[in-house]
């Protein structure tokens, strides 16, 4: 009979424990994507990074050497990723993926890597 007792006791603390994190927890329904102010409405992620890659090609005529840049598109936040063959390049390519329209950040994670000729050196 003691043991019975203990056995329901232990069993409800149990469930009214797992019963209170669930309302606790519940009371933060707002996931971390609605973060975002109402005000503020990013493009589609797909279409953004392809008005990036645009806006990367057309650095060319800027002078910047962009063609191993990749482009990543997450709630405006627009991270790149590749090798370029020199400091100014990381730069403007940075400054050029800031000018598109719906652009919030850049994530710029561009390399410098220089091109070997065909003996070896730079």
């Amino acid at each position: 009979m003691i043991y019975s007792k203990s056995m329901q006791f232990l069993f409800v603390l149990f469930v009214s424990t797992g019963l209170y994190a669930q309302t606790s927890d519940s009371s933060q329904t707002t996931p971390a994507s609605n973060d975002r102010p109402a005000s503020v409405s990013y493009m589609d992620d797909k279409q953004l990074a392809k008005s990036v890659r645009a806006a990367l090609r057309q650095g060319k005529r800027l002078g910047y050497n962009l063609s191993n840049v990749r482009v990543r598109s997450n709630g405006g936040v627009v991270t790149l990723t590749g090798a370029v063959p020199a400091q100014s390049d990381v730069i403007g390519a940075t400054s050029v993926t800031q000018a598109v329209p719906g652009v919030a950040s850049v994530d710029n994670r561009l390399i410098v890597r220089v091109p070997l000729n065909r003996y070896g050196g730079q």
